[in-house]
């Protein structure tokens, strides 16, 4: 439980707009705003667990994933669908859902991985 409420806290409190409009971006306040984001996010797991290769692990998955947009490509896989400018989904597919889904891929994958990395070295 710990773990998703540092996930909560690290994603949807400690990151700003700023942060999140541009973490992505292949700018340098893209990468500043990913580099800032990470940290702000891995800090209260490496507090928490004392550890800084928690705290080293959850800033490189969460860096990859979110800087490379992973869930996109993840959801093209799934839906075997490479050309899609829809983030992986067909392009009938209503906005809403689609945004909520990937909102709901991303998040997975950033649990799972702090699950793995905290299972891993706790």
């Amino acid at each position: 439980m710990i773990q998703l409420f540092l996930h909560l806290l690290g994603d949807y409190f400690l990151q700003n707009d700023w942060m999140a409009l541009n973490k992505n971006k292949y700018s340098n306040a893209g990468w500043v705003a990913c580099i800032i984001h990470c940290l702000l996010y891995s800090i209260p797991f490496g507090l928490y667990y004392h550890s800084f290769d928690v705290f080293a692990l959850v800033y490189l998955s969460r860096f990859l994933i979110d800087k490379f947009s992973l869930a996109i490509y993840v959801t093209k896989l799934i839906n075997w669908n490479w050309e899609s400018r829809n983030y992986g989904f067909d392009e009938r597919r209503p906005a809403f859902i689609v945004i909520w889904i990937h909102i709901i891929r991303d998040n997975s994958m950033h649990i799972a991985c702090n699950y793995f990395i905290i299972k891993l070295l706790s």
